[in-house]
């Protein structure tokens, strides 16, 4: 029962950080296609960027 509910809270934490970086960075093409994230969405007028978990798969750019 317990993994049932540990199953369910990692979900909805995944989620959770998904919709966070959905609202608040635009989020580019993969990370492993820039250098420097933080140096390319400096460069388009960005406050920074980095790759962000769960999968460190795309570069987001802070708004």
């Amino acid at each position: 029962m317990a993994r049932g509910y540990l199953s369910l809270i990692t979900k909805n934490l995944i989620i959770a950080v998904a919709i966070a970086i959905l609202f608040f960075y635009f989020c580019r093409e993969k990370c492993e296609d820039f250098l420097d994230c933080n140096a390319s969405c400096t460069r388009v007028d960005f406050k920074g960027g980095k790759c962000y978990p769960p999968l460190y798969q795309f570069c987001c750019c802070e708004t």
